[in-house]
C-alpha cells in the first residue's frame, strides 16, 4: 500500500477508506478537542490569571488545522468533538485524491466508494451463519477493488478471452461473468425474506402475471401476494451494474462525473421495461452498483422496508441489516467474478 492507495486506506470508512487512521492525521484533531473539552475543568482548578495565559501549543495546533483544512472552512461549532475537528481534514484529503486521480476510472471509483451506504459491507458483524463474513482471500480482493490496488498479473480472461489489467476489474463487467447469477438469486431471496417479516408473502420470478399485450414474456424478479400500495401488489426487479465498466466510465462518462448515475439510469430502464404492467402492479426497480452505490428508487424501497420491519420487530437497525446483507452479497459476487477470469491462483 503506497502513495494514493495508502492515503485512501487511511480515510474513514464512510469517506471511502478502510478506517486505518494515521496517528499524524488524528493527532491535531485529538489534541484540539481534548483541550476544548477539558477547559472547564482546568478553569475550576487554577486561578484566573493562570487560565488566561496564552496557550501557544493550542494556538499553533489550531493554525495548523486551518492551514490543512483551508481558510474557508469554519471552526467546529462543538469544539469538544474530535469528529468535528477531524471531518474537514478527511474531506480535504478525499478532495485531493479526486483532484490527483490519474484516470476517469480512478475518479469513478473514489466517487462511488465515498457515497452513502457504499461501505455497508464493512460495517456488518462478521457472522458466518448469516452470510456476513468474507474469507481472507475474498476480503483481500474486495479491499483491493475498493482501493484500486493491483490484484493480479496481466492475463487474458479464460471466459471471454479479453485482456485483464492488474486491477482485475474486467471480471465485474465480463459478458460471461461467473458471479452474476448467484448474486441475483441471493439478493432477491434477501428481499423476499424481508418482505415476509412484515407479512408480505412473495413469489420469485413469476410468469404470466399480466394479460396486457406488451407485458407478454416479462418476468419480474418477484411479486407479493398481497396488495402493497395503491391497491396493487408489488413487483420488483433487481440488477447490478458495474461502476467501472468501460462504457460507463469512458463512453457515457456517467460514473466519473456523478456517483450513482449508473444505478439511476439502470432503474429508469427497468421502469420503461415494465411500464405496461404498472396499471396492475406497483413497480419498484432496484439497482446496486458493483462498488456499492444505490439507485434512488431501490434505496427508498429498502428504507421503507426497513422502517416497516422496525415497527414489526422493534429493531432500530433493521434497515442497516438489510442493506448490509445485500452489500455483502454484492462484494461476494465481485470476488467470484474477478477470480473466475484466471485459470490459476498463482496469477492473483
Amino acid at each position: 500500500l503506497e502513495g494514493s492507495i495508502w492515503e485512501q486506506c487511511s480515510l474513514p470508512i464512510h469517506l471511502g477508506g478502510l478506517g486505518i487512521r494515521k496517528v499524524s492525521d488524528v493527532a491535531t484533531p485529538a489534541y484540539l478537542s481534548s483541550v476544548c473539552a477539558t477547559s472547564r475543568g482546568v478553569q475550576a482548578m487554577v486561578s484566573a490569571e493562570i487560565f488566561d495565559e496564552p496557550n501557544h501549543d493550542f494556538n499553533s495546533a489550531k493554525q495548523r488545522w486551518i492551514e490543512i483544512a483551508g481558510p474557508n472552512v469554519q471552526l467546529p461549532i462543538n469544539s469538544s468533538s474530535q469528529k468535528e475537528w477531524d471531518l474537514p481534514l478527511c474531506k480535504k484529503k478525499l478532495d485531493l485524491l479526486l483532484a490527483s486521480a490519474t484516470s476517469d476510472k480512478d475518479k469513478a471509483r473514489l466517487l462511488a466508494v465515498s457515497t452513502k451506504n457504499a461501505s455497508d459491507w464493512l460495517h456488518a458483524f462478521p457472522i458466518p451463519s448469516l452470510g456476513l463474513k468474507l474469507d481472507n482471500n475474498s476480503l483481500k480482493i474486495a479491499c483491493a477493488v475498493r482501493l484500486g490496488a493491483n490484484i493480479c498479473q496481466h492475463h487474458n480472461c479464460i471466459r471471454c478471452g479479453k485482456e485483464v489489467d492488474p486491477t482485475g476489474t474486467h471480471g465485474l463487467s465480463c459478458e460471461r461473468s461467473a458471479g452474476r447469477h448467484p448474486r441475483h438469486n441471493r439478493v432477491n431471496y434477501i428481499i423476499k425474506r424481508a418482505l415476509g417479516v412484515v407479512n408480505f408473502n412473495a413469489r420469485l420470478e413469476p410468469e404470466n402475471l399480466s394479460s396486457a399485450a406488451d407485458a407478454q414474456g416479462l418476468v419480474p424478479d418477484g411479486v407479493t401476494m398481497q396488495t402493497y400500495r395503491n391497491g396493487k401488489p408489488l413487483i420488483w426487479d433487481f440488477t447490478c451494474h458495474d461502476t467501472l465498466a468501460h462504457t460507463y466510465v469512458n463512453t457515457y462518462k456517467w460514473s466519473s462525473k456523478k456517483a450513482g448515475r449508473v444505478a439511476e439510469e439502470a432503474e429508469k430502464d427497468k421502469v420503461d421495461k415494465y411500464k405496461s404492467m404498472t396499471n396492475e402492479f406497483y413497480m419498484v426497480p432496484i439497482c446496486v452498483e458493483t462498488l456499492g452505490v444505490w439507485g434512488p428508487a431501490g434505496y427508498k424501497f429498502i428504507k421503507e422496508l426497513g422502517r416497516m420491519t422496525c415497527e414489526k420487530t422493534m429493531e432500530k437497525r433493521s434497515t442497516s441489516f438489510i442493506m448490509q446483507s445485500i452489500s455483502m452479497e454484492v462484494q461476494r459476487s465481485n470476488v467470484a467474478c474477478i477470480t473466475a477470469t484466471v485459470d490459476s491462483p498463482k496469477l492473483l
